[in-house]
């Protein structure tokens, strides 16, 4: 049934797909976001204004102009998830001596390698979806837009990933000629500037989630929500990862400084896409980097929204469902590793 002010075709529209797209949106709010003429459920603000003053009139209601959308957010998370499982399982095999070079460059050089594409993959995917924020039309592949909701956040990544690439590629026999100070320089010095831009990137996105202030996100609960263990897990994660880029400069084989601080911040890194993946599940597709656009709920709040006004319904995160996707993409990393 129509709802009132609504026509019956806005209501069979609405009714097209039972995962709500977008939340509702009115211009009687100062923003331009609340329960007036109805837009759909969990997707606020993408095809509004990224930085939250958008109007009704901007909206787009086609279902078919978000599913490429949403899915981008999905790939996202899977590529950072296989990057970072790439990146534990390398570490885990560098504590061992190898005879054989070909050995070690199966178990350890090529998941470092295809990790580090993976991020960077991500990376990209994350800077597309913020630069096509409130973009009615054809998506484009890039531009520099940094007023937009988590674009400086992705850019930050993608550089480092770009840059950290460069260390991943440095034991490959293409360069094994080259000076001793410029392979040093490669293997440490890109990791040390791409760890560096990692940190850049989660700084910016703790600051966006307004969860830097760590005791006053305790005591009003934020430290609850998931976006806090994202945040602050991406931040550790780029710091143990500089700390290991530091330290291998001087000590490349230490398995302390180099190998174990790689790994933690490797799992680190994996804690914080799983958690990604999970947000995406329960309809938060701006992740991390791009809060205008999900829903802000406790991490066990995932069940429904019926007191918003919006009538919706929305979809509970299931758990079983959650950890076979897990174990699927862990199968994926492993197939990586020529064991």
């Amino acid at each position: 049934d129509a709802a009132p002010g609504e026509t019956p075709e806005a209501a069979a529209g609405d009714e097209r797909d039972d995962v709500p797209l977008m939340a509702r949106a009115s211009s009687s709010s100062g923003n331009g976001i609340g329960t007036g003429t109805g837009v759909g459920g969990g997707m606020v603000a993408l095809e509004l204004s990224s930085h939250g003053d958008g109007a009704l009139g901007d909206a787009v209601l086609d279902d078919s102009q978000w599913r490429w959308r949403h899915t981008v957010s999905y790939w996202v998370c899977v590529c950072f998830i296989l990057g970072s499982l790439l990146f534990v399982s390398g570490c885990a095999f560098w504590y061992k001596k190898y005879e054989y070079e070909a050995r070690e460059r199966a178990l350890v050089t090529y998941p470092f390698l295809a990790g580090a594409c993976c991020f960077t993959c991500g990376s990209y995917l994350g800077v597309f979806t913020a630069v096509n924020l409130g973009r009615n039309g054809k998506s484009v592949m890039w531009e520099w837009a940094p007023h937009k909701d988590g674009f400086l956040g992705y850019l930050c990544y993608l550089i480092g990933a770009l840059v950290f690439n460069i260390s991943c590629i440095e034991p490959l026999d293409a360069f094994s000629d080259l000076p001793s100070w410029m392979k040093r320089e490669m293997a440490w010095g890109a990791a040390e500037v791409g760890s560096f831009f990692f940190i850049l990137g989660a700084a910016v996105e703790v600051k966006r989630n307004g969860v830097s202030d760590v005791r006053a996100a305790i005591e009003d609960g934020t430290w609850m929500t998931l976006p806090f263990w994202v945040s602050w897990n991406n931040l550790f994660g780029g710091c143990f990862f500089f700390i290991a880029a530091v330290a291998g400069r001087f000590d490349p084989t230490s398995p302390g400084w180099v190998y174990t601080t790689y790994l933690i911040g490797s799992m680190n890194f994996f804690v914080a896409s799983s958690l990604m993946m999970y947000m995406w599940k329960g309809e938060q597709y701006g992740l991390g980097f791009i809060p205008s656009i999900n829903r802000v709920l406790p991490i066990r709040g995932y069940v429904r929204e019926g007191d918003d006004g919006d009538g919706k319904e929305y979809r509970k995160v299931s758990v079983v469902q959650y950890c076979f996707l897990q174990a699927y993409i862990a199968l994926t990393a492993a197939s990586f590793v020529d064991f």
